[in-house]
């Protein structure tokens, strides 16, 4: 696995979009939790479908890229997934119910709602949010255009605080390689 860390360069109009696709993340994500403790016999299925509910009935949520809705809606299953597993192994202690999230800080965009110009310096992100086109800035000497934009399986925002990074990850295999990207507010 190889990491790049790139700090990101852009606006506050687009910092404050990001915030808000952080913010659409968490809603969907604890609408997702609460569909689980309200309804009976919810599968992963289910939370995959009111992920389409909530962007028709929610215009900021229709705004956020439908892949990165459903990653939201994966990372609820996961909790809630962990939560039965903790139950069936008899584990002692907490079993680590489901919690909602007061304090999300990132938003995964999988194949779609994002693009990596072909020079490899800023990435654009194209979903209704608005975020927009943000220059990558970095010293790292592997440059990224070196990876194939084919080959871009996913990218991540992150925030936290003040300071902007993205984090480049790859793994490298024979078959494929996947190329995901994660920002940092320090």
């Amino acid at each position: 696995m190889l990491i790049y860390e790139y700090k990101l360069d852009g606006n506050q109009k687009q910092f404050a979009a990001i915030e808000e696709a952080i913010r659409v993340v968490q809603f969907i994500r604890n609408k997702c939790i609460r569909l689980w403790m309200d309804g009976d016999r919810i599968n992963k299925n289910d939370l995959q479908t009111s992920c389409a509910v909530l962007a028709k009935a929610f215009p900021f949520a229709r705004r956020l890229n439908s892949q990165a809705r459903q990653a939201s809606a994966d990372r609820a299953w996961f909790a809630i997934s962990c939560f039965y597993e903790n139950c069936r192994e008899h584990k002692p202690g907490k079993k680590g119910y489901p919690q909602f999230q007061h304090n999300n800080r990132s938003v995964e965009y999988k194949a779609t709602g994002w693009k990596l110009d072909d020079a490899g310096r800023h990435i654009t992100f194209t979903d209704g949010c608005g975020i927009g086109r943000l220059r990558l800035v970095g010293s790292s000497k592997q440059k990224i255009e070196t990876f194939p934009p084919m080959s871009s399986s996913g990218c991540a925002l992150s925030a936290v605080q003040m300071a902007t990074l993205l984090s480049s990850v790859s793994r490298l295999s024979a078959k494929s390689s996947t190329f995901h990207l994660a920002t940092v507010r320090y």
